[in-house]
């Protein structure tokens, strides 16, 4: 086990513009997020590492400011710590899930440049070698007409989640444009938790299933008995979302194995340990797993991705080709999808070259050190 000591933490709030990605929650025009930055001794030797904040409301995250004092609040020079014991060494971020999941995928990506692999190969457990491509749905947001679907099939996309609104019957009529557009494509359906069970009954029951893979999360969050009752019932398969978070919930919920499918997001579940922990319990359960990103930049799709690559059990397709929604990104290289699959980024750790104008690239604590430098 390496041993980690902190020498310089910072953290620089970014707002990257998303205009015009719509849900039934709302619009995002603007994503904000906190970019982290970590210099450390990994076993007596230099290293930094990145990570990201990027908390979502929906799911019971801190808000940005809050994630942001928390991973400010972590004090440098401080004992030396392991990466399982990261929450214990600074109790500042222990009840921060974004924080957490920023500060250690920083302290990963640091101990794979360090040992000159990448996070998934840290993070894969069990015979052969974790993925080079892992699977990936397409998206079609609430702003996008439903033969705009057509576009994601010709780009590769073997499945596309289809983002509907409060209305079941709007609902079911975006469906039934979305499989006439795309007739031979699996679909699956989020309204984002905006209907009661009611409603959402009563569209799982008139929904065509043909090509159905599932329907997201239909309920409020914490009504963990309507989605579980619905899971049991409904001629579909339903989902889980923002009921999987934060991970407590998520860990009951998939121990009663009820819910055939849960989607996990490392951003707001509190780190990528943590999710690989739900995932393999989720395997254990008979329960498939998605992987997807909290709508964060590219660190945070990449970090996310390592872990889907990692646990290779978990076939997808997973929700990370989210690169789309922004106009300009924490890096100048888009994300490698294509075929219905992303490739991870070449490497040891995330494999990410950040833009140079949002990284600091020297440590006042270690003036010969710099991001890549080994």
């Amino acid at each position: 086990m390496s041993i980690f000591q902190l020498t310089d933490c910072r953290v620089r709030r970014l707002d990257l513009p998303a205009p015009g990605f719509q849900t039934a929650r709302g619009d995002l025009d603007v994503r904000p997020i906190g970019l982290v930055q970590l210099w450390l001794h990994i076993d007596g030797q230099p290293a930094v590492g990145l990570g990201e904040i990027a908390p979502l409301e929906a799911w019971a995250t801190e808000s940005i400011d809050e994630a942001i004092e928390a991973v400010e609040s972590v004090p440098t020079n401080a004992v030396p710590f392991g990466i399982d014991t990261i929450t214990e060494a600074f109790p500042s971020i222990a009840g921060t899930p974004a924080a957490r999941f920023a500060f250690e995928t920083a302290c990963l990506d640091a101990l794979g440049q360090h040992r000159g692999v990448s996070i998934a190969e840290l993070l894969h457990r069990g015979d052969g070698a974790p993925l080079h491509a892992i699977p990936v749905n397409g998206s079609l947001d609430l702003g996008q007409p439903p033969d705009a679907a057509a576009d994601l099939v010709g780009a590769g996309f073997e499945c596309v989640k289809v983002k509907v609104g409060a209305d079941v019957e709007e609902a079911l009529e975006r469906v039934d444009s979305v499989r006439a557009a795309i007739p031979e494509t699996q679909l699956r359906v989020d309204p984002n938790a905006v209907w009661t069970p009611i409603e959402a009954a009563r569209f799982l029951d008139r929904v065509d299933p043909e090509g159905l893979d599932y329907v997201e999360q239909p309920v409020s969050a914490d009504d963990l008995d309507a989605l579980e009752r619905l899971a049991r019932t409904a001629p579909v398969c339903v989902a889980a979302d923002e009921s999987a978070h934060p991970a407590p919930r998520g860990r009951r919920l998939i121990d009663r194995a009820e819910v055939p499918v849960v989607v996990l997001k490392p951003a707001a579940l509190g780190g990528l340990l943590v999710t690989r922990e739900l995932a393999e319990l989720a395997l254990e359960r008979g329960v498939r797993v998605t992987f997807t990103s909290a709508l964060g930049s590219a660190l945070e799709r990449s970090a996310v991705a390592h872990l889907a690559a990692a646990t290779s059990a978990h076939v997808g397709p997973h929700g990370l080709a989210t690169g789309g929604i922004f106009e300009e990104d924490i890096t100048e290289e888009p994300d490698l999808v294509g075929g219905g699959s992303m490739l991870l980024r070449e490497g040891a750790g995330l494999g990410l070259n950040p833009r140079s104008d949002i990284i600091d690239t020297v440590s006042p604590d270690d003036s010969s050190m710099s991001r890549g430098d080994r």
